[in-house]
């Protein structure tokens, strides 16, 4: 007798959770929707970080050489290139890549100014790495 009053007790538990969760359910999905939409890969954003890496490595290096496509350097007492490999930028000896998917890069030095200019999906950046 005393089973008998306990059979809708577990039932009882497990429906009130599983009825909240299914009230919530339409206002999740649609904060995931208006948020999905901002987690996007910005590759801009991922070149500006990987930028400012880089200026942090030239900032700490000695002797530094600009040419049109490489900039050498000594980076840890030992000599770096840093320069394009297929569509990548590369910090060598090693392989640390910094820009990725990139279709033309060339390295400037205007007066006490090292820069960087690249193109990536026709859409051209000019972009200022170190003042000597």
């Amino acid at each position: 007798m005393r089973n008998s009053r306990r059979r809708g007790f577990f039932l009882e538990q497990f429906l009130i959770p599983l009825f909240t969760a299914l009230i919530f359910l339409p206002l999740i999905n649609s904060c995931i929707l208006i948020l999905g939409s901002n987690f996007r890969f910005n590759e801009e954003v991922q070149d500006m970080i990987a930028l400012a890496q880089l200026r942090h490595i030239l900032i700490v290096s000695d002797e530094i050489q600009v040419q049109d496509s490489a900039i050498y350097c000594q980076y840890h007492y030992e000599l770096t290139e840093i320069r394009q490999v297929n569509r990548n930028l590369l910090l060598q000896p090693g392989t640390q890549i910094f820009l990725t998917d990139i279709d033309h890069l060339s390295f400037f030095s205007e007066g006490q100014v090292i820069g960087i200019s690249y193109t990536r999906k026709e859409k051209e950046y000019r972009r200022i790495l170190v003042h000597e």
